[in-house]
């Protein structure tokens, strides 16, 4: 109820504010369903932990996406948009997790250990925080509500200035965008909608084409009172003839106490109780071809101080991501997209396995050292601390993408992403099919490959079906705008 109560209020409240400022109002959508099909592993039979063998699960999702501008002057806008979400099957996995985490993260901060009869963190204590939950659950679908953005703009020619919850974006890459460090795009899962971060921005408008930006961002962990974890950046953006240039500087504060062991608060060793800084650069040209560079350090000054980056020697490349991508479209129907990217913050080294990314508990004895046979879902009890949460395990990706219009409104299509380090691939076939300009179907199949897929010894790689959990995974998604 206080849901429904606090988006009503809003909405009432900027209808009422338009009108009487003599604005206008803007209000749109999109209504999106979602129908998942996976042959998925079959962690309840260990016998083969490679097999092809699996079982079909299935998943369904609608999620209404609501927006509203009110346009109170010419200098003065307010905004907001909300999800409203019911799914079911193999959607309701995230909330899984967060279940999971909420009841970790009021659990002891030490666990008793009966192999060698001592304590341990157990690293449950990971934010501190709450996470959200379902607001409903019914029979047949568990339903959600999400805050996508909430904030105001105001200013004048020369400036303005934005606070709220904004959508904070850099860079100009596609799948491989090392400047977006605020909500990176989800390779296998571009489809996903970029979260809001709650933010105070001010942007310059010096000269034509050119935009300064200061800015300051909440810590992650909303309880959090004492001001660790806020991050303060600088950005400038500016254009010559076809070319697109972007200047970044973050500072980010320590997440706890400065140089304040985690282990001793029961926090993972990955938590970082130093200063950060960040230098960012991104460059985009729309000549013959389209061309985008992205290249981005963080340097840390705990690992420069300790010589160690999360359990590993620190190497200067590790501070380091680097992105290059090409475009092109053939007499307007065939677009090509090829991107390459260098991630030197890796998980895991390039002689190392996936091993390294997860440790034995006690619970867990009967998978000990056998983390494949363990549900995705459920693997996150056995994530080894001394390792920060990332996208990418590995260094060396290479993106690539087909699309070609057959009519107008038919478009064909597939794409691959691929871990050149340990030779495994997340494969996918697309076709888009739009019958009118505010509906789309499109289906997708998305495989991932590495060799145990063709029966080779090895061990699983990153973009193999015993990391991910399924070996295909089939999607039908209807697109409704208003």
């Amino acid at each position: 109820m206080r849901h429904c109560f606090f988006v009503s209020f809003f909405l009432l409240f900027s209808i009422f504010l338009s009108f009487s400022q003599s604005g206008k109002i803007q209000f749109n959508g999109t209504m999106d369903t979602s129908f998942q099909f996976e042959r998925a592993k079959n962690y309840e039979d260990d016998r083969i932990p490679y097999s092809m063998l699996g079982k079909f699960k299935y998943g369904w999702q609608n999620q209404a996406n609501l927006r509203l501008k009110a346009q109170i002057s010419e200098f003065f806008s307010f905004g907001f948009s909300f999800n409203v979400t019911t799914l079911a099957g193999t959607y309701t996995d995230v909330y899984r997790v967060y279940y999971s985490a909420l009841s970790s993260s009021v659990a002891p901060e030490y666990d008793y250990d009966p192999n060698t009869g001592g304590v341990y963190p157990t690293g449950n204590l990971v934010n501190k925080s709450f996470y959200s939950i379902p607001f409903y659950y019914k029979a047949t679908y568990i339903g959600a509500f999400e805050i996508e953005r909430l904030y105001f703009k105001v200013g004048n020619q020369f400036f303005d200035i934005e606070s709220g919850i904004l959508r904070l974006n850099y860079g100009y890459g596609v799948v491989f965008s090392p400047n977006d460090f605020f909500n990176p795009p989800n390779p296998l899962n571009l489809q996903g909608r970029p979260e809001g971060v709650l933010s105070f921005v001010s942007n310059f408008y010096p000269a034509d084409m050119v935009k300064l930006q200061l800015l300051s961002v909440a810590p992650e962990d909303p309880i959090e009172s004492e001001g660790w974890d806020f991050k303060f950046g600088a950005t400038s953006t500016f254009s010559v003839n076809k070319l697109n240039f972007q200047f970044i500087y973050m500072l980010f504060l320590p997440q706890i106490e400065y140089q304040k062991d985690p282990v001793s608060m029961g926090l993972p060793s990955a938590v970082n109780n130093d200063f950060t800084h960040l230098f960012g650069f991104s460059m985009k040209a729309d000549v013959v071809v389209g061309l985008t560079f992205e290249a981005q350090y963080r340097l840390e000054q705990r690992s420069i101080k300790t010589g160690e980056y999360y359990g590993n020697s620190f190497y200067g490349y590790q501070g380091l991501q680097a992105a290059i991508g090409i475009d092109y479209t053939i007499i307007g129907r065939v677009y090509l997209l090829l991107e390459y990217m260098f991630y030197g913050s890796g998980m895991v080294g390039w002689k190392q396995n996936i091993d390294v990314m997860y440790v034995d508990r006690p619970q867990y004895d009967l998978y000990s050292g056998s983390w494949y046979k363990v549900d995705p879902v459920e693997r996150q009890k056995m994530f080894n601390p001394d390792k920060k949460p990332l996208y990418y395990f590995r260094h060396n990706y290479i993106n690539g993408m087909i699309r070609v219009k057959a009519h107008d409104i038919l478009h064909l299509g597939g794409s691959f992403l691929f871990g050149a380090d340990d030779i495994s691939a997340y494969l996918s076939l697309f076709v888009e099919i739009a019958p009118m300009q505010a509906l789309s179907i499109n289906i997708t199949m998305a495989s991932p490959v590495d060799r145990t897929t063709f029966g080779i010894a090895g061990e699983p790689g990153e973009f193999s079906s015993a990391n991910l959990g399924y070996h295909q995974q089939w999607t039908v998604d209807v697109k409704v705008k208003f």
